[in-house]
């Protein structure tokens, strides 16, 4: 049987011949597009090759970073922990000063206090009340001797023991609520003078007030210890 006649169209072309140089073009444009695509990855490759893989290790960066930030974290609290525990510290040592100045008042008003030898064994307790009163004392004392410098007999000891002299004599037979002014001690109404006369002196206002002051204010523990210094320096 003899095989059947390819049949050639219009043109003079055949059929099995166009198809086979399509089939051709698209062999070659797939190894084509093959090989630019290996040339592609191996660049791609290549490329990896050179670079350094360190910057996509996020997880590594992180922990770097977390663990700086921590360490800083506990630096600065432990700066602060120093900075808060000096501040205490020098706290302390002021409340210490002020407890060592108190202390230094309350020993000076002791001696300035406590004359008599047999008290000095025991403690005494100062009020800044009992200070302004104890200020006020000396002011009025101060005052007494500059106007008593004119007499000189009279002294200051003298005067407070005939004051409480006076005082005791005039406790025992006078009632309390009298409004009667004090008086005067016999030393400061007189004074000498010349040619054996002696002339009865006024007391100055003054003296009258400082006598007034001193009967409501001076305590009897006060004046026992003014008239123990006074018997000791006429023993003297």
């Amino acid at each position: 049987m003899t095989p059947p006649i390819k049949q050639k169209n219009l043109f003079g072309q055949n059929f099995d011949d166009n198809e086979s140089d399509s089939d051709n073009d698209r062999r070659n444009d797939q190894r084509q597009y093959m090989k630019r695509a290996q040339r592609r990855v191996e660049s791609a490759e290549k490329d990896l090759a050179t670079e350094d893989t360190s910057v996509y290790s996020y997880d590594e960066v992180y922990d770097q970073i977390s663990s700086s930030n921590k360490s800083r974290r506990t630096g600065s609290s432990q700066k602060s922990s120093r900075y808060i525990e000096g501040l205490r510290n020098a706290k302390k040592e002021r409340e210490l000063e002020k407890l060592r100045r108190i202390e230094d008042k309350i020993k000076q008003s002791q001696q300035k206090v406590i004359t008599d030898e047999s008290l000095r064994s025991k403690e005494a307790f100062v009020t800044e009340s009992y200070k302004k009163y104890k200020d006020k004392l000396n002011k009025k004392v101060a005052e007494m001797n500059e106007e008593v410098r004119t007499v000189p007999e009279i002294t200051f000891e003298r005067t407070l023991l005939d004051m409480y002299g006076t005082e005791k004599e005039n406790s025992k037979g006078e009632n309390k609520n009298s409004h009667e002014p004090p008086l005067v001690p016999k030393a400061a109404q007189s004074c000498a003078l010349g040619g054996g006369l002696n002339v009865r002196k006024k007391p100055s206002l003054l003296n009258a007030k400082l006598v007034k002051f001193l009967v409501s204010r001076i305590t009897p523990e006060e004046l026992e210890a003014y008239k123990q210094r006074y018997l000791l320096r006429k023993r003297s």
